[in-house]
């Protein structure tokens, strides 16, 4: 009896990389309560992890590439 042909459904994904806000604080030269403060306030995209934050691979090299935005406040942005 022939083999059948398998399908593979599962495919092999490498998870996205993740950086710490030291690593970033690190890159562009800030403090790391800075850039902690930055994601808090909502100005870098990050994930929450346990007490801790992590910066998605994109919005780091996004950050390295073009700097952080122009307004740095710490305070939330108002709606318009």
């Amino acid at each position: 009896m022939p083999k059948r042909a398998t399908k593979n459904t599962t495919q092999a994904t490498t998870p996205p990389r993740l950086h710490e806000p030291s690593e970033l604080a690190a890159t562009i030269h800030y403090h790391v309560v800075t850039v902690r403060d930055l994601i808090r306030a909502g100005r870098i995209r990050a994930l929450k992890f346990g007490n801790g934050w992590r910066i998605p691979h994109d919005e780091f090299e996004n950050i390295v590439e073009n700097g952080l935005p122009v307004n740095l406040s710490l305070a939330p942005e108002a709606q318009a």
